[in-house]
């Protein structure tokens, strides 16, 4: 039971970040951390080009990690 309720309010916690994080983040903390992450997101996205195969890569891909980390979990 705690471990829902925790899920529970995590997942609101969570939702409401999303959702309301331009009222409770300054412009400027904003831009910083936009300045720290902006070239690792460009370099990620230049690996996707948008065709077919693309997307069945990374779904691979994440199939692949989500198996991994699974098979960990589990031992």
């Amino acid at each position: 039971m705690v471990y829902g309720l925790g899920s529970a309010v995590g997942a609101i916690v969570i939702a409401l970040v999303a959702l309301f994080r331009h009222r409770w983040v300054s412009a400027g903390v904003r831009r910083r951390v936009a300045a720290v992450f902006e070239p690792g997101v460009i370099r990620f996205r230049s690996l996707q080009t948008g065709r077919l195969g693309d997307y069945a890569a990374w779904f691979t891909l994440g199939v692949a990690a989500l198996g991994g980390l699974f098979a960990l979990a589990v031992r």
